[in-house]
């Protein structure tokens, strides 16, 4: 589950500060500071040192240097996929009691669904989870809630330091995940506090805004400085580089707002187009400048700086970066466009009655299916290389959407493959072993699993039973609507 690219970086973030080598990384996977962003590697430093500790008790080589031989199939390394299933379901959570506020638990939990478990999240929580989208998605929900909760309480009520430094904190960590939300970072402040009961009461909280920004530094000093004066590294340059890149993009990127055509492909194009991986995503965003609520001014002030990774990171790039959907505009939209779908689905069904819920099972059929046949196999149903954006590796699929319900029209037994590979499939494989039927399975099964590792049995028994012991904590703090 450990992809090459990016991965492994982030992966030598978290080990370096589970081993206490931070900030030097000559023990690490990848022994140098690189331009990725660290982020994901803190957030996900206390699960790898809860696991290592399995490793360190086993005497695994991993404890003195990290290297592909001993990080594969590591504890460690579990520990970071444990963490990034953690994260994923402490988000939805956040994003629940965010709902709440507003809607019944009904809708709550189908704007849930629809936006979240269906739309290629769960991709990269299950798939790739040595990432950082999952971490950009979490901190994206816990400011969510934040926002929602300040603007719905008492006005009255005085905001402490410690509360506005832990703010603080977190708004500095959402670009510290990903370089590319420091615009979405830099706006948080403002938008947590300018809004109360939608009215805008920027003034009278100026104080909290200049002590936000003063703040919200301070994870950039330390965990972002000291690397590069530790390591005397310039990869601080290629940030900069980037940053006076799209400055000196604007003629590109105000171009790409008036050609259709870039606009056509992302939003139908038959690789990644929006309609087909997340056409909630847009019914969201419409449904939030059409529909007045009383959330709204709140919402908008949060999707403020949402254009810019969509226009410049989607509309003018038009490249989902080399993997599943747009994931540089998914992760950090889909927590703050929660509510206004779950405001349409209310609004539609008062009005239209039940009958509503079919048009919305159909549509949902179509990021369902494209989410759960990613990489289904080797052929029509992933990436291949040559296409596009040569320096991502132009790894794309131009007809995926195409090859998806292809597969489930023209070769059923094949989509189903698909469909049921991974945790499913390894399900089934239990099942034959304990009821003794290996011989109706077929032999690409006993490929990947030619004997039973009880090591690889645990760590999917902690996967899966997650979500079970989630449910079973948050049952104990459901909320009830206001």
């Amino acid at each position: 589950m450990l992809y090459r690219g990016d991965d492994p970086q982030y992966f030598s973030y978290s080990t370096s500060m589970a081993f206490f080598e931070f900030p030097s990384f000559e023990k690490e996977l990848t022994d140098t500071v690189q331009a990725h962003p660290i982020g994901s590697g803190i957030l996900a430093a206390p699960f790898v040192f809860a696991f290592s500790m399995i490793d360190r008790i086993i005497g695994s080589s991993i404890v003195d240097e990290r290297n592909w031989d001993n990080v594969e199939a590591s504890w460690t390394l579990f520990g970071f996929v444990f963490s990034s299933v953690f994260y994923f379901w402490l988000s939805n959570f956040f994003a629940y009691k965010g709902l709440r506020l507003y809607f019944s638990e009904k809708y709550s939990v189908l704007a849930i669904i629809v936006m979240i478990l269906i739309q290629g999240v769960p991709l990269y929580v299950y798939r790739r989870p040595v990432f950082s989208h999952i971490y950009e998605f979490f901190l994206q929900s816990v400011l969510v809630y934040i926002l929602l909760w300040c603007s719905h309480r008492d006005n009255h009520r005085q905001d402490g330091y410690i509360f506005i430094f832990l703010i603080s904190l977190i708004i500095g960590m959402v670009a510290l995940v990903r370089y590319n939300n420091i615009t979405i970072a830099l706006f948080w402040p403002i938008a947590i506090w300018s809004v109360h009961d939608n009215k805008f009461v920027l003034m009278k909280n100026w104080k909290n805004i200049v002590l936000t920004y003063l703040i919200l530094f301070v994870p950039f000093i330390v965990f972002i400085g000291l690397p590069q004066i530790s390591n005397d590294n310039t990869s601080h340059l290629f940030i900069i580089q980037n940053i006076l890149g799209v400055m000196s993009s604007t003629k590109i990127i105000l171009l790409s707002l008036i050609n259709i055509n870039r606009w056509k492909y992302v939003l139908f194009g038959y690789n990644w187009g929006l309609f087909y991986t997340a056409p909630f995503i847009l019914i969201s965003i419409f449904s939030s400048l059409y529909f007045k609520t009383n959330y709204r001014k709140a919402l908008i002030m949060a999707m403020v700086p949402l254009a810019f990774n969509f226009i410049y990171l989607v509309i003018t790039w038009r490249t989902p970066g080399s993997w599943y959907g747009y994931r540089y505009f998914f992760f950090s939209a889909i927590p703050i466009l929660l509510l206004p779908i779950a405001g349409s689905i209310q609004y539609f069904e008062r009005k239209f009655g039940q009958i509503i819920y079919l048009p919305l099972l159909l549509l949902s059929l179509l990021p369902l299916f494209s989410m759960l046949c990613f990489e289904g196999n080797s052929d029509n149903l992933t990436l291949h290389t040559g296409y596009k954006i040569k320096w991502l590796g132009g790894w794309d699929n131009p007809t995926y959407q195409l090859e998806v319900w292809k597969t489930l029209l023209f070769q059923p037994k094949e989509f189903l493959v698909a469909v049921l590979k991974g945790g499913p499939l390894y399900s089934v494989y239990l099942l034959t072993l304990i009821f003794n039927i290996k011989s109706l399975l077929p032999g690409i099964v006993f490929e990947k699993y030619p004997y039973l590792e009880i090591k690889v049995f645990i760590k999917s028994i902690i996967i899966y039973i997650i979500p079970f012991i989630s449910y079973f904590i948050f049952s104990k703090f459901r909320m009830t609507r206001k």
